[in-house]
């Protein structure tokens, strides 16, 4: 909604400054201010979405079904696609995915190769 409020007020003032008219109404501290929100907010969801992958990798690392359940929702529909696996649909299914997973053992380590085509 911000980024709405943003595009409106911007789009105004183009119109004011075709039209060589200013108001003084204060809307470029408005400007300003929605500015700063946006970039705060998109901070904040970085953030956020950096912390999750930080909980998951260290669940996955230690085999830790208990903290990987802190990291998959338990209020909205949660999807997830595992490696060379069908999609599973909600937090059971994934929750027994991961027991499953993590009841095979291994050391956690990740690898990645290239495939040649």
């Amino acid at each position: 909604l911000m980024e709405a409020e943003l595009a409106t007020l911007l789009e105004n003032q183009e119109l004011r400054k075709d039209d060589g008219d200013d108001d003084g109404t204060g809307k470029h501290d408005r400007v300003s201010d929605l500015k700063s929100s946006i970039a705060d907010a998109k901070t904040a969801a970085e953030f956020g979405v950096r912390k999750a992958q930080a909980e998951f990798y260290e669940a996955f690392s230690n085999g830790d079904l208990e903290a990987m359940g802190r990291v998959w929702s338990t209020e909205s529909d949660v999807r997830c696609v595992h490696p060379g696996m069908s999609s599973l649909d909600g937090r059971e299914k994934v929750m027994a995915s991961w027991k499953q997973i993590f009841s095979v053992g291994g050391d956690g380590t990740v690898q990645s190769f290239d495939i040649e085509p």
